[in-house]
């Protein structure tokens, strides 16, 4: 099952956990990271540096008892 991670984060400081969020569907990734492009610390200045989308395989497996 893919899974697409959103987080934003500043070049220096790394990134930001808080506001990471995990979805199944991509067009829903590439609308939460739209965003968080638009949050604003300062009006004219965003909030993050940059914002990514990492789309990662989730292997699970079933334990029969």
């Amino acid at each position: 099952m893919k899974v697409y991670v959103v987080m934003g984060g500043w070049e220096y400081e790394g990134i930001h956990e808080d506001k990471m969020e995990i979805f199944t569907d991509k067009l829903d990734a590439e609308v939460y990271k739209l965003e968080l492009k638009k949050e604003e610390l300062v009006p004219g200045n965003p909030f993050y540096d940059y914002v990514d989308v990492m789309e990662k395989t989730l292997h699970t497996e079933k334990t029969i008892k």
